[in-house]
């Protein structure tokens, strides 16, 4: 202990009086630390980017040997704390240095709504909250060692919270959504003030892709679809507004997955035959079928087919008025999937044809080619080679037989009614110069100057003139 002493005095002695009390008073000087803390944020296309300011300040001595106050003063360039309206403020007051906690801290003027002063022990003050109004608050911090400490100040701490806003801060993106036909599904958005926030859901215009189109009525943070549908395929976003102004949400994909696994394919089929349209899908639970055929008058309307809800539409006895094209609607809850369009080709003869436009059941007897239901002088099959009605009696189409000189030769001309086209291939023209049936051979166009024309105003047979000549058609269903 007397060993100790010594040193001490020795210590002392080679001390001057002035360096012992800086010492000391250095010893006691705490330094307050003001610290901004702020969570960085980021927003489509606009990042908010917050410098982190440190500041130190220096206390004087509070409670020194020589009892003089302490002045505050800006170690650094420090003035002023900006951040957005919504995001969280945190700034922190501390003092550094043993046995020098204040006692008394003072926070002079206004801080912003939402925004707490609070003192904490262990040397530490803060202001903290989210502001929810904007603007600008002067503010001033003082400390004291000791409660209701007097003395002359020099420099305070001031420095401003500025509070600004830019539009709204989206905290969670809308997400790619891929999804099964007639499945629900949605695309939602969040934001951190949500309050008098309003959203407006756009859709990507196909044309323009440059552009987003309003959805009606979209306008909630989420966007609901009840049943899926490949319709809804495309590119979304959402147009956010607040105070601050308007931001758009991230771009996000929507890709509805086709119900329609194997669509409908063309199809050929013989007069009198049958046909199958057929489709299959990922998922038929919950689904009906309607197929449709186009409309014959109004190609932009597809008819529904009575009883044809299948998965395949069956037809049988086809006849030429079963040609054209068809589809078929899918419908679950209130998604709706039209199929592609399959052709339908009828192979059908000219006689066949007339048959399905004459009568109501063209496979009847009485729509046979050698029936004569009207009881004129025409089987129903020359009826159809001339235009004939099988329902009522005709005139007997007699040939009308005139002379014409075509380059300088004269032609003896046998004129019959028009025969519709199609129906050449049913006749021949057979010349004779006597009347026995046994004599009459076929006239063939361009031979021995034979002229054969069909139009509408008859046809004709131009046979070079001899002394005595017959003709006649001879007309056959067989091709």
């Amino acid at each position: 202990m007397a060993l100790a002493l010594m040193k001490l005095k020795i210590f002392l002695t080679k001390l001057s009086w002035s360096v012992f009390v800086l010492a000391m008073m250095l010893q006691r000087s705490p330094v307050v630390r003001f610290i901004a803390e702020v969570e960085f944020s980021l927003i489509p296309r606009i990042q908010h980017i917050w410098a982190v300011v440190t500041g130190a300040i220096v206390v004087g001595s509070y409670n020194t040997v020589t009892g003089a106050s302490g002045d505050l003063f800006l170690e650094e360039n420090f003035s002023q704390t900006t951040i957005n309206l919504g995001d969280p403020l945190l700034l922190r007051v501390r003092v550094e240095g043993s046995g020098n906690t204040p006692k008394t801290w003072v926070l002079d003027g206004d801080i912003p709504d939402g925004i707490t002063w609070n003192t904490i022990i262990d040397g530490e003050a803060t202001i903290s909250g989210i502001p929810t109004e904007t603007g600008e608050w002067p503010i001033t911090v003082r400390a004291w060692r000791r409660p209701n400490m007097r003395g002359t100040e020099a420099t305070p701490v001031s420095f401003t919270i500025r509070v600004e806003t830019v539009g709204p801060v989206i905290k969670q993106q809308p997400q790619n959504q891929q999804v099964d036909w007639g499945h629900p599904f949605e695309l939602s958005v969040a934001i951190k003030q949500p309050e008098g926030t309003t959203y407006q859901w756009q859709k990507q215009n196909v044309d323009n892709p440059e552009v987003f189109d309003d959805i009606p009525d979209a306008t909630d943070a989420t966007l609901s679809f009840e049943n899926g549908f490949t319709a809804n395929n495309g590119v979304y976003q959402v147009a956010i507004t607040d105070g601050g102004g308007t931001v758009a949400s991230d771009p996000v994909t929507v890709n509805v997955n086709a119900l329609f696994t194997q669509q409908p394919t063309n199809q050929a089929a013989d007069w009198g035959g049958a046909a199958e349209l057929s489709v299959a899908v990922a998922d038929a639970e919950g689904v009906t079928f309607q197929w449709q055929k186009q409309n014959v008058e109004n190609p932009e309307i597809f008819d529904d087919l009575p009883g044809q809800t299948g998965l395949a539409l069956d037809l049988a006895n086809i006849t030429s008025n079963d040609a054209g094209n068809y589809q078929v609607v899918a419908i679950r809850g209130a998604a709706m999937e039209i199929s592609a369009v399959a052709a339908l080709v009828v192979n059908a003869t000219g006689f066949q044809a007339w048959r399905d436009m004459n009568f109501e059941d063209p496979f009847a007897v009485e729509a046979g080619e050698d029936q004569n239901n009207d009881s004129d002088p025409f089987i129903n099959f020359v009826e159809f080679l001339f235009g004939g009605d099988p329902s009522k009696p005709d005139s007997a189409a007699s040939s009308e037989t005139f002379t014409e000189s075509i380059e300088g030769v004269l032609y003896a001309v046998f004129q019959y009614p028009p025969v519709p086209s199609g129906g050449e291939s049913y006749i021949t023209p057979q010349g004779s110069d006597t009347p026995n049936l046994a004599n009459f051979s076929a006239l063939q166009n361009g031979t021995d100057g034979v002229i054969i024309e069909n139009n509408a105003e008859g046809y004709f047979v131009k046979v070079p003139a001899n002394s005595v000549l017959f003709t006649r058609l001879f007309i056959s269903s067989e091709l």
